[in-house]
């Protein structure tokens, strides 16, 4: 309490963050809530070998559990995604972050050592048994990111601008590190099926570097109760709160949180709208869209590269595409603060990229009811790899500059609700991109 104290008496000066040490522990941060998910879809090959037919010596013909994993992957993923960001942004005011983000990594850490156990395991004489418990696993571990996620950004919020786009740029590395790690898998085995020993080692890897990133993560931020960068801030945040709290009684709290959530709502709807319709027209495109895109002649390709062309031109190309534009708004802004309709705009514009990938050479999955032989409209090869470089470009700068100026048009005791909204913002826009994806990809 004293240090409290003597913070809002002196109003200190803050102290520089040495070494940059703190914004990097909040690029890892960034990293570590979204790498196990993203590990999680490039293991894909090892959860189709999980639940192959095990009655004969081929993986074919696949089975229902093969056939519905992805659409059932995306359920257990989006229903718990959207409802526990919900319940960070209510409950932001009421459980500090410190328990919001160590327990989310702490069950991220149990929930991918549980994963990997299983993966040296042999379940082929229970595969329905196997397949909940990796239903059950992606909903607590969609749920554990949700928190972390939203509580990250809110933290972050409370710190200068910079840090919240560390938070964007690390979660977009964290997508190249897995593109990457899915085209060294391939290149290890040679061709884009992987036998059973590089299916296993692949899991392990991804996994095993998933939660070790992700405990260094929650070491690190252990670590920021002890920086007096970090600790400047967030007694800061905690003395605004407590002024703001001064003027009400016991009996307006309820009052006082709901006016104070509609107040931080209309300073940053605008910032906010712009974030969600740019993560819906990107998850409406990429990966569904995206990754069904093939070479418009094969044979013209040289053979090495044949297993690479999807990894490569799909989610390499986009992640870092992503990558760089979001490392680009965090150094050069040419939006401002006051330029929220610009960004509307901008943000609607990017609905063109829809039908533009969908006239690139997509080759929908035998799943699907028809498959249509007329000739795209962009009958090349360049064309898709300029189209989802500039999804991924336009996804960065625009995302991250919605995610740092909508905490900055509220004062500092409610930046960290605006982060968390902002959150909340961006994660329906991936849910509702999510399901138009499943929508669009039957019309191809």
């Amino acid at each position: 309490m004293s240090e409290t104290v003597k913070l809002i008496n002196n109003k200190e000066i803050p102290p520089k963050d040495k070494f940059q040490f703190v914004y990097w522990i909040f690029y890892l941060m960034g990293i570590g809530s979204l790498l196990p998910w993203n590990f999680f879809i490039t293991a894909n090959d090892y959860f189709m070998y999980k639940l192959r037919n095990t009655t004969t010596n081929s993986i074919e013909p696949t089975t229902d559990q093969q056939k519905d994993f992805e659409s059932d992957l995306a359920v257990a993923a989006t229903i718990p995604n959207v409802l526990f960001n919900i319940f960070t942004v209510i409950i932001v005011k009421y459980l500090h972050q410190k328990y919001r983000i160590s327990l989310s990594f702490l069950f991220i850490a149990i929930l991918l050592f549980i994963t990997i156990i299983f993966v040296n395991v042999n379940s082929d004489d229970y595969q329905n048994t196997f397949f909940i418990i990796v239903m059950m696993t992606i909903v607590l571990l969609s749920a554990s990111s949700s928190v972390l996620t939203a509580s990250v950004f809110g933290l972050a919020s409370i710190m200068p601008v910079n840090y919240i786009a560390a938070v964007m740029n690390g979660q977009a590395l964290g997508g190249t590190i897995a593109a990457l790690a899915h085209i060294f898998s391939i290149a290890a085995s040679g061709s884009e099926s992987l036998d059973k020993n590089s299916i296993i080692l692949s899991a392990n890897i991804f996994f095993a570097s998933a939660l070790t990133i992700t405990v260094i993560a929650l070491v690190g931020y252990a670590s920021l109760f002890f920086l007096k960068f970090s600790k400047f801030y967030m007694l800061n945040d905690a003395c605004e709160t407590m002024e703001s709290a001064d003027d009400y009684d016991e009996s307006e709290v309820d009052t006082k949180e709901s006016k104070s959530f509609m107040y931080v709502l209309k300073r940053i709807w605008r910032w906010g709208l712009a974030s969600y319709l740019i993560f819906l027209v990107t998850l409406s495109c990429f990966p569904g869209i995206a990754s069904l895109i093939k070479p418009v002649n094969e044979a013209k390709i040289v053979p090495w590269f044949r297993p690479f062309f999807t990894p490569t031109v799909c989610f390499l190309c986009f992640n870092a595409a992503d990558l760089s534009g979001r490392i680009v708004a965090s150094k050069f802004q040419l939006l401002k603060l006051h330029y929220s309709n610009l960004a509307l705009l901008l943000a609607c514009l990017r609905i063109c990229f829809i039908p533009l990938l969908m006239q690139c050479n997509t080759v929908p999955s035998g799943h699907l009811p028809s498959i249509n032989t007329s000739l795209p409209l962009f009958n090349n090869d360049i064309t898709p790899v300029v189209l989802i470089t500039l999804l991924g470009f336009t996804n960065g700068y625009l995302g991250n500059l919605c995610m740092m100026y909508g905490p900055q048009l509220v004062s500092a005791a409610e930046s960290e609700r605006a982060g968390t909204i902002m959150s909340l913002f961006l994660t329906l826009g991936l849910a509702s991109g999510s399901v138009i994806s499943l929508i669009l990809v039957k019309f191809l």
